[in-house]
């Protein structure tokens, strides 16, 4: 506690309200910890309660609890990892970085999440451990290596402690979206998926926005204290997600590709055979391998920009650390979240119209979206300017999110959907650790505006894949025969099943390992 009060200012007050902190996360701690042995311990002593179950291709029981809860944790993982980052220029100042070495914390973070994400969608897959006991648990971790980090001494204590930030969070959407799709019927997953990827921006703009503002007011320690402290409580909620049939919305068609493949069966030599197994068949699906090189391409930038628009404000544009988490704050609630909602619920609609609209919608937004990020970097000289451009760009480059999801989830059977989601990640993040290093290094060798160039190009790069899927590719191929009708509306998603349609019972296994039988798959 004594060594992390150690700030660039030597203000009393700061170190006083930064061992004050410091305790009172201890005794959270400790409180989270026991409330969530808690919550397990009264789970697994009820190992074969029974739950209600919903006819096939119709909302699951517990939905609207699931969607909330994977909501709230989806927020605090952008919260979590976007704090540091806002308080960069702070961090660099105290322990003499240079921009290269400053981006290392997030190249080694995102090593270690692309390494444990597949792990965890084999763990999930296999359901060798129950999904919700290991997304609480990561939770729980993350969020005290998250407050640690203001404990940090060196680079060496950064770098450690961001690999088990995201280690942590790779097992967030290894668990999240494979369930939302045993949730919600397929005609309902653009939407429902929108409004969790709806928390990325309100989650990334928490932690711009409290990263800066206590960050400029007390220090990046106890900045990073308090975005800390919500996870620990937030993870007893977790094990209380009922636990659906898994692929109970997935009845009837099964894509070739995917006919001669039984990972389920465990064969395949070892748990690195039934790896290769799986992501032999995931690839050999076009529409998946076409989704994922554009959300590579575009998370690319976006990754590049959310570690250093921030610096590049303060150096640049000549406003305060607290100014450019406001900024990024601002942009990505107005811009990143609207278009996330709106975009999401707009491809669910052309669906209808269009077979291929999960590409066509992110297809005509990228470009207007790239175009806003060249004024952001070139054209912004204040605050306000930068968060209208930036806000701009947000709100069409975030269109992609939810068809993406949705493209992702329904190419693949429900048992290889978190090795799906593990797999992306793995390609997306060996990208992404590029990102952040080349701005680093072309500042040292030029200048952090030119360097930021970067950003709008790939951006524009990326629209040749969503253009590729929606011109060369087949209509995505059906995976369910079963049809939804009724509302599909965004408040609908939180309302529950009729009660007379929850009247079976199914027992659920200690490992919840209920599952619907494929027989073309067998």
């Amino acid at each position: 506690l004594k060594g992390s009060s150690t700030e660039v200012s030597s203000s009393p007050t700061r170190d006083r309200i930064s061992r004050r902190l410091a305790r009172h996360s201890l005794l959270l701690i400790l409180g989270s910890v026991l409330s969530l042995a808690c919550c397990w311990t009264q789970m697994l002593s009820s190992a074969e309660k029974t739950a209600p179950s919903v006819a096939e291709g119709q909302r699951q029981a517990g939905a609207r609890y699931a969607l909330l809860t994977f909501t709230a944790v989806n927020l605090l993982n952008y919260m979590d990892r976007m704090a540091p980052n806002s308080v960069k220029e702070l961090m660099i100042k105290e322990f003499h970085l240079s921009d290269a070495e400053s981006a290392l914390p997030g190249t080694f973070g995102l090593v270690a999440y692309l390494l444990c994400g597949q792990v965890a969608g084999l763990i999930v897959d296999k359901r060798w451990v129950d999904p919700r006991h290991l997304l609480g648990g990561a939770v729980l971790v993350w969020s005290l290596a998250t407050l640690l980090v203001g404990c940090s001494q060196s680079l060496a204590h950064l770098i450690a402690l961001r690999v088990v930030v995201n280690a942590g969070e790779s097992c967030f959407s290894a668990v999240a979206y494979p369930l939302l799709a045993d949730f919600y019927p397929p005609a309902e997953r653009p939407t429902a998926y929108a409004v969790v990827l709806g928390a990325i921006p309100f989650g990334c703009a928490l932690g711009f926005g409290l990263g800066g503002i206590l960050g400029d007011r007390f220090g990046w320690r106890a900045a990073m204290f308090m975005v800390g402290v919500p996870g620990l409580m937030l993870a007893s909620l977790i094990p209380f997600i009922s636990l659906p049939p898994r692929g109970v919305n997935d009845v009837g068609e099964v894509a070739p590709e995917f006919a001669a493949v039984n990972i389920k069966d465990g064969h395949g030599g070892g748990a690195t055979g039934q790896l290769f197994i799986a992501y032999r068949a995931i690839l050999s699906q076009t529409h998946w391998v076409m989704c994922c090189a554009a959300v590579v391409v575009q998370s690319l930038s976006m990754t590049a920009a959310s570690e250093w628009y921030p610096t590049y404000l303060h150096r640049s544009v000549g406003i305060s650390t607290k100014e450019a988490g406001m900024v990024m704050g601002v942009a990505l609630v107005a811009g990143g979240c609207g278009g996330t909602l709106l975009f999401g619920r707009l491809a669910q609609q052309a669906a209808a119209s269009y077979e291929s609209a999960y590409f066509l919608v992110p297809a005509l937004l990228i470009v207007p979206g790239a175009l806003c990020l060249f004024a952001a970097v070139n054209l912004a000289n204040t605050a306000l300017l930068s968060c209208f451009w930036l806000s701009s760009s947000l709100f069409f480059v975030f269109s992609f999110q939810a068809p993406a999801t949705a493209i992702m989830m329904n190419a693949v059977p429900p048992h290889l959907r978190a090795q799906s989601m593990a797999l992306s990640a793995l390609i997306s993040k060996s990208f992404d650790m590029a990102g952040p290093l080349a701005i680093g290094i072309v500042s040292d060798i030029s200048d952090l505006k030119t360097a930021m160039q970067l950003l709008w190009i790939v951006s524009l790069a990326s629209d040749v894949f969503w253009w590729a899927g929606y011109w060369l590719l087949s209509p995505l191929p059906k995976v369910t025969a079963a049809s939804h009708e009724g509302d599909l509306s965004l408040a609908s998603l939180f309302s529950e099943p009729a009660k007379e349609a929850c009247d079976e019972r199914a027992p659920i296994s200690r490992s919840g390992k209920q599952e619907q039988s494929y027989s073309s798959i067998a």
